[in-house]
């Protein structure tokens, strides 16, 4: 068995639930500059938590805040309410 500190990257694949009709239209039309905007800004978390319960909260909590600062960032208005975690990936 792999130890947790060989992980190198984890792929997420979540969905966000928002407050507005215009931010979900809008995370959906530039998705690409979201992708983009986690790539460039968002830190690599070092992370000795299991993604289990806890560690998918965290993750859950990262991923919400980061959206709803790609949206303020953007001028848009709406935020997101929820974070659905789809599979997480850890290579």
């Amino acid at each position: 068995k792999e130890s947790e500190s060989s992980i190198r990257s984890v792929t997420v694949e979540f969905t966000v639930r928002t407050d507005t009709r215009f931010a979900k239209m809008y995370l959906e039309e530039y998705e690409y500059k979201l992708k983009d905007y986690f790539f460039l800004t968002v830190e690599p978390v070092v992370s000795d938590f299991p993604i289990e319960t806890e560690g998918k909260s965290i993750l859950r909590d990262k991923i919400q805040r980061e959206v709803n600062n790609f949206l303020a960032e953007n001028n848009v208005e709406g935020k997101v309410q929820a974070v659905k975690i789809v599979f997480i990936i850890a290579n």
